[in-house]
């Protein structure tokens, strides 16, 4: 009995650590991201932003930053797909709402484009 106790502990122990490293690499990533979105680096900053989704689907400024690069880099559909999620996790913020409405209208003129030009 008393060694599954410390089975559990460990267990227990190991999860909490888990957590908290990804908690850290999430907030490092996003800082990363912010830097290279700072120096219009887009690239990059969604390659950092996408780690940082890919370590924890539930962090609202990953989302939200994702998808602003996504906007600035002209990949509306991918923009969209993310701020929906962030409206999600933070519907009571309304530059969400905004910035949702600002991924849908890239979308639209995306269509409208390929409409004009024949495609």
């Amino acid at each position: 009995m008393k060694n599954i106790f410390k089975f559990l502990f460990i267990l227990f122990l190991g999860v909490i650590c888990c957590a908290c490293v990804n908690t850290v690499a999430v907030h490092e990533l996003n800082q990363k991201a912010s830097k290279y979105l700072e120096e219009g680096n887009l690239d990059a900053a969604i390659a950092r932003l996408e780690a940082s989704v890919d370590l924890d689907a539930n962090v609202y400024e990953s989302r939200y930053n994702l998808a602003s690069a996504y906007i600035g880099a002209g990949k509306c559909e991918s923009a969209l797909e993310h701020i929906n999620v962030a409206v999600e996790l933070k519907a009571k913020e309304p530059v969400v709402h905004y910035t949702r409405g600002v991924a849908a209208q890239c979308v639209a003129d995306n269509i409208i484009k390929k409409h004009e030009d024949g495609s």
